[in-house]
């Protein structure tokens, strides 16, 4: 699944780092928090909620705690009320397996596009 949706980014024009684990990406994180000047920015952050590590929500409350409003997408094959919400409660889009391409890049631009600050 990852590679599909990375091919699929990739053909629209994003620049793709993908990450294996929970723990790769706790990793990424604090290296954002740092800041340091040669950083790419991360526009937007998608994340299966079960993998290796950590579960998706759990990394992304972790960014949420660390005060970084990066846009973020939950995906699952296992959807429930409970993830949805949580997911929305802290400002993550939400995608459930199996969906079509098209939804994910809509999801992906719509959220870059909120983290930019609106339509600009």
């Amino acid at each position: 699944m990852r590679d599909l949706v990375a091919s699929s980014l990739r053909k629209d024009g994003c620049v793709v780092r993908e990450l294996s684990s929970g723990v790769e990406l706790l990793l990424e994180i604090e290296t954002l928090v740092m800041d340091l000047p040669s950083l790419i920015p991360v526009d937007l952050i998608v994340s299966d909620v079960c993998m290796p590590g950590f579960s998706g929500l759990e990394l992304l409350e972790d960014v949420r705690g660390a005060e970084l409003h990066t846009p973020f997408i939950l995906m699952t094959a296992f959807g429930s009320d409970e993830v949805r919400e949580a997911a929305r409660a802290l400002g993550a889009g939400y995608l459930e397996k199996p969906f079509r391409l098209a939804a994910l890049r809509t999801t992906v631009a719509a959220r870059i596009r909120e983290g930019r600050g609106g339509d600009s």
